[in-house]
């Protein structure tokens, strides 16, 4: 099961953000390969290692799109992202070797290192708000490279190895820091929004309060000005000192209420 529970949509906004310059850089490697390697290997390969690539650029255009249309289902946003992601990274980590183990020219291996190197630490940013997604773009890309390091009969092929290693550790390091910091900006932000909402909830239930006290205290009013017109009019009918005392006391009592 995706771990896609806490997942916000702030995340997942900055994910889809993400998307399209990934894309015009997966798009400017895939014609960097083309470039550095026109000639050294064979072009159905190199026709090969392009398709690969760009059928997981298209998925990752095709996943921007439905996360524009609709981000509400959470989970299945996530597993778009994660695939995505994957298919990416395995896109590039499949290239590398096709086009690594096909030709013996050194410095082609050192920048076919270096190149992916580039995209690994690409991917640390376009999808460290979500570590998951992030592993599974860096290291489907950086791995099957660094072993191909070891296993092949190459000059200082263990030292490029070894070399992608400390980068794999550096980068991955990088990404789970990089992760956290949005992290702990994404509920910051979401603090301050409940703080505000809380704010105003309490100002429209103190506005409604004083709407509520003025209303009863103007109803109050009126009684009391009908009380008061009433004894009034009792006063002035009354023909008694007792009556004409209790009409003093009982309109003094209304006055304080009023």
């Amino acid at each position: 099961m995706i771990p896609a529970a806490n997942l916000t949509r702030d995340q997942l906004q900055y994910l889809r953000d993400n998307l399209p310059p990934s894309m015009f850089a997966v798009l400017a490697g895939i014609g960097a390969l083309l470039f550095v390697f026109h000639g050294h290997v064979s072009k159905t390969l190199l026709g090969g290692c392009a398709a690969i690539t760009l059928g997981a650029l298209a998925f990752r255009a095709w996943v921007f799109l439905a996360l524009r249309k609709n981000m509400d289902d959470t989970a299945k946003a996530a597993r778009l992202v994660l695939a995505s992601a994957a298919a990416t990274g395995l896109a590039w980590g499949v290239a590398s070797i096709a086009l690594a183990s096909h030709t013996h020219d050194p410095m082609l291996w050192v920048f076919l290192a270096f190149f992916l190197s580039g995209y690994a630490s690409g991917a640390v940013f376009s999808t460290s708000a979500w570590l998951p997604a992030c592993a599974a773009y860096f290291f489907p890309t950086i791995v099957p490279i660094t072993i191909w390091f070891f296993i092949a009969d190459m000059p200082n092929g263990p030292v490029m190895g070894l070399l992608l290693i400390v980068f794999t550790y550096a980068a991955w390091n990088m990404a789970r820091n990089a992760h956290r910091f949005l992290i702990e900006r994404i509920e910051k932000q979401l603090m301050v929004t409940r703080l505000q909402q809380e704010a105003h909830a309490q100002e429209s239930k103190t506005h409604a309060l004083q709407t509520m006290a003025g209303g009863i205290a103007h109803e109050y009013n009126n009684l009391f000005t009908a009380m008061l017109g009433s004894i009034h009019l009792l006063r002035i009918s009354s023909d008694t000192k007792r009556t004409a005392r209790l009409l003093d006391l009982l309109e003094d009592s209304v006055k304080r209420g009023a």
